[in-house]
């Protein structure tokens, strides 16, 4: 109840969204070797306004702009891994012209940690995506990771993916699922990896020939994971990147896989560097023998 308003919300699972079992948790913690499942909890749009609207000067919807929605496109929130009572926050938003009418090419976007009974802010991150051919946003477009990126006693990262790799009809390869890390410092949200693809595709063996093709091709499909590793740089935890291939022949008559061939590679580290990460892929040299 927020003054005059009776509102509602639920913690669904999976695209369709059906929902959780009466007293199961919201999502538990997931090890960075597993894949996260992919979850869209449903968020108290308007409550969330009552905290976060008058900041970021944004309309949170509940009238007739952009049929109630307001400015908001897409939001998503799941609870502090660390901090009962804090929410995480991840929104994207409508940019305005100098006119008031809705940037085409731009979009807005908030990761926010907030405690919402409070109605406290306690940590706000603001960033600016640009669409283009390759760059899609839609209501499904973010989830937040809350997987155990302990970089250091008292250093956990917080992850927000975005979905928004687009590739048109003709493309040889694309990339996707955006991962960006924040530590939390003070009042910011301080990202330290930013916008890291964890999905790719290439044709790597003929071509698709935009679909109208008769000849069969080849497709690598790579999914990536991030893992602690047992390796430090500069007090920081390194992250292990690994790559899993899935190599499917494609016959081109029917678009339909003939083949598949199952990999995995070891990319290389993310370290420390002046508070941020960094790839380092190159292989570690041996120490000499004293």
């Amino acid at each position: 109840i927020q003054g005059r308003v009776l509102s509602y919300f639920a913690n669904t699972a999976g695209k369709a969204g059906g929902l959780l079992p009466a007293g199961a948790p919201a999502q538990a913690a997931i090890p960075l070797n597993e894949p996260e499942r992919e979850e869209y909890p449903a968020c108290n749009t308007l409550l969330l306004g009552t905290v976060l609207a008058d900041k970021l000067a944004l309309d949170f919807g509940g009238g007739d702009l952009n049929g109630g929605r307001g400015d908001v496109i897409g939001v998503v929130c799941k609870p502090h891994p660390l901090h009962p009572g804090q929410t995480l926050v991840a929104l994207f938003h409508d940019l305005k012209e100098p006119q008031g009418e809705a940037d085409e090419n731009k979009k807005g976007f908030v990761f926010a940690v907030v405690d919402v009974a409070r109605k406290k802010i306690h940590r706000l991150y603001r960033d600016t995506i640009e669409e283009d051919a390759s760059t899609r946003i839609g209501d499904y477009s973010l989830r937040i990771d809350t997987a155990r990126y302990n970089l250091a006693p008292g250093v956990r990262a917080l992850g927000v993916r975005m979905n928004i790799g687009y590739s048109p009809r003709c493309a040889e390869g694309g990339e996707s699922n955006y991962l960006t890390l924040f530590v939390e410092e003070g009042k910011r949200l301080k990202p330290i990896l930013k916008n890291q693809p964890m999905s790719s595709w290439s044709i790597i063996e003929g071509s698709n020939n935009c679909g109208y093709g008769e000849t069969d091709f080849t497709v690598d499909n790579v999914e990536f994971s991030l893992a602690v590793s047992d390796t430090s740089t500069q007090g920081w935890r390194d992250l292990d990147l690994v790559a899993h291939h899935r190599i499917e022949k494609v016959r081109a008559a029917s678009d339909t896989p003939i083949e598949q061939q199952a990999t995995k590679q070891a990319v290389g580290k993310f370290r420390a560097n002046g508070k941020k990460l960094w790839l380092d892929t190159q292989p570690a040299r041996a120490r000499p023998t004293p």
